[in-house]
């Protein structure tokens, strides 16, 4: 992880001459769709991690490396079953910020993603399995808006953004991830 996120601040430094780090965390509410996410409910879990990103006004970019909680609950005979998917993300975002007066500065951001299956485990009545026969990476597309506050030389920000998996996670079934984040940023 610490080998990308060098590799995307070099990228960022050659392409837009500086760069901020930072960690990121929030909530992820998580969903699935397709032909076959009738009865699904949806899951809440966490992410956190850091990322690379160019600071001031403009076109820039934000690349990211996360540990993302997936998945949802689906009914089967009448017993909820919570179907937990957890990947290490990388999204790698264009952004753009708006030129403001003052300290807080709106953007939004939209790109692509890739995700690796870490673990993928079924809960119900407090027993739990793994799941094969999963696909092992996710692709998706990430868009949202946020807002960074300068405080002194460090920022202060949060993002709202959804990911749109475009990959189904089985061969068995048409079910993709969703998920709607929510998350505040630290850069340094």
């Amino acid at each position: 992880m610490k080998k990308l996120l060098f590799l995307i601040a070099i990228f960022s430094v050659i392409t837009f001459g500086q760069v901020k780090f930072g960690a990121t965390a929030g909530l992820n509410m998580a969903s699935w769709s397709g032909s076959d996410a009738t009865d699904t409910k949806g899951i809440t879990g966490f992410a956190f991690g850091g990322f690379v990103a160019t600071p001031g006004d403009g076109l820039g970019f934000r690349g990211e490396a996360l540990y993302s909680m997936k998945g949802a609950t689906v009914t089967f005979l009448g017993v909820d079953i919570s179907m937990k998917y957890n990947y290490l993300e990388f999204p790698l975002l264009g952004k753009y910020t708006f030129t403001t007066p003052g300290t807080i500065k709106p953007s939004i951001y939209a790109g692509p993603y890739v995700g690796f299956l870490l673990s993928s485990k079924a809960e119900a009545n407090g027993n739990t399995s793994d799941i094969s026969d999963q696909k092992g990476v996710d692709f998706g597309l990430a868009f949202g808006a946020g807002a960074d506050f300068n405080v002194g030389n460090s920022t202060v920000g949060l993002i709202a953004r959804y990911g749109l998996g475009l990959t189904k996670i089985n061969d068995k079934a048409d079910l993709k991830n969703g998920c709607f984040s929510i998350m505040a940023n630290y850069a340094f």
